[in-house]
């Protein structure tokens, strides 16, 4: 019994070559049609080759690293990216450091949207003046407005006065100093345009912050 013990657990630890996964394709169902197969890669625990059947001519269906761990009541599937894109070496490197957050009692995927979030406000802060009025601004200001004319005339000032001096700018690095000097020239002979091409600028700073 002993023998066969450690004749078992030896087995376990023998990892899967390269050339077997390699090998590793989808399956079939019930009915012998082809179906999506999740291969478990012996020598790291909970990691998975997931198989998909060919589309469209493909020789070999697409193959998918997954890794199901336990974190805390639940066993979810988590992706680690396309093989073999993505090598094996890497995903059970992977796989192994995810298993270690979860020992300290980090849950992946609470991080993963933490970092995407963290991510997408430092894009956020990236967005130059124009982008954010043409993408955002412009389009939400103009549901505003009972005609066309005004969306139009909001689109020229912005055009002609003010994108050309601070539209490449990030907005979080635009000061008053730029704003007086699109607003500055104006002054001198086209108040009403100045006022509301300020009046546009404002809004546009309020709806980025």
């Amino acid at each position: 019994m002993v023998g066969m013990a450690v004749g078992m657990a030896q087995t376990k630890s023998i990892e899967m070559s390269e050339v077997s996964i390699r090998r590793l394709r989808h399956g079939t169902n019930k009915r012998g049609e082809p179906a999506t197969l999740k291969h478990p890669i012996t020598g790291v625990k909970c990691l998975y080759l997931q198989c998909n059947p060919p589309h469209n001519g493909e020789k070999i269906g697409t193959r998918q690293w997954l890794y199901r761990p336990t974190i805390g009541s639940e066993r979810p599937w988590l992706g680690l990216g396309g093989y073999p894109s993505v090598p094996t070496k890497t995903a059970k490197e992977e796989a192994r450091k995810l298993r270690e957050l979860i020992r300290e009692g980090i849950d992946p995927r609470i991080q993963k949207k933490q970092r995407l979030a963290k991510l997408k406000a430092v894009q956020a802060k990236q967005v130059t003046f124009e982008d954010f009025a043409r993408e955002t601004f412009i389009p939400k200001e103009g549901r505003n407005y009972k005609g066309t004319d005004q969306v139009r005339r909001m689109n020229q000032l912005l055009r002609d006065y003010v994108f050309p001096k601070i539209g490449h700018l990030v907005i979080e690095d635009i000061t008053k100093d730029h704003v007086e000097a699109v607003i500055k020239p104006l002054w001198e002979n086209k108040n009403e345009t100045a006022r509301r091409t300020l009046n546009y600028v404002h809004k546009i700073f309020a709806e980025a912050i």
